[in-house]
């Protein structure tokens, strides 16, 4: 049991120092853990065009946001096809990183969705909706993304096991 423990706290100070700033002034964030959690589609996840998982993620970054004295993000339909895509790509190509196989970066994946100035991602495995939030939280780098007061609006994309956030600047996509 003792050896688990270890091996688990040095895996998870392992997967805090994955946070890394992308391109063109992007910033990222990535974390791996485990999940055992369900979610149901709730009527206001409609709203926003997203899974269960996808929405409590949304909606307890919003949480967080306000008890550190931030506006709460406007959901962002573009964001969250870029974290669906992402998640799904991720899934399906066996890969966990901002980057993707064929060479495509984030700050390219950003300006495709048209979201080239003043985006970042958080990414995870494992975990899902409001327990994914909680993990990001404990990361300085997740945790800067979510607080980061250039960041107006936000979208999350849940594909299996992958969860994926983009942020924007903006609020008009």
């Amino acid at each position: 049991m003792k050896t688990f423990v270890v091996l688990a706290i040095v895996w998870f100070l392992y997967s805090l120092t994955a946070c890394s700033s992308g391109d063109a002034g992007t910033t990222n964030g990535e974390l791996q853990m485990g999940s055992s959690a369900t979610y149901e589609l709730t009527p206001d996840c409609l709203d926003y065009d997203m899974d269960g998982p996808s929405c409590a993620a949304f909606k307890a970054t919003n949480v967080q946001r306000i008890a550190n004295g931030l506006p709460a993000f406007s959901y962002c339909k573009t964001c969250t096809a870029m974290a669906e895509e992402q998640s799904k790509d991720m899934n399906d190509r066996g890969y966990f990183d901002h980057n993707r196989p064929d060479g495509e970066t984030f700050a390219q994946r950003a300006a495709r969705f048209g979201l080239s100035k003043g985006a970042g991602e958080n990414i995870a495995w494992g975990k899902l909706g409001d327990e994914v939030v909680v993990l990001w939280m404990n990361s300085p780098g997740h945790r800067a993304n979510i607080l980061n007061p250039n960041f107006k609006s936000m979208g999350v994309g849940t594909y299996n096991l992958y969860t994926s956030q983009v942020f924007y600047v903006g609020t008009d996509k």
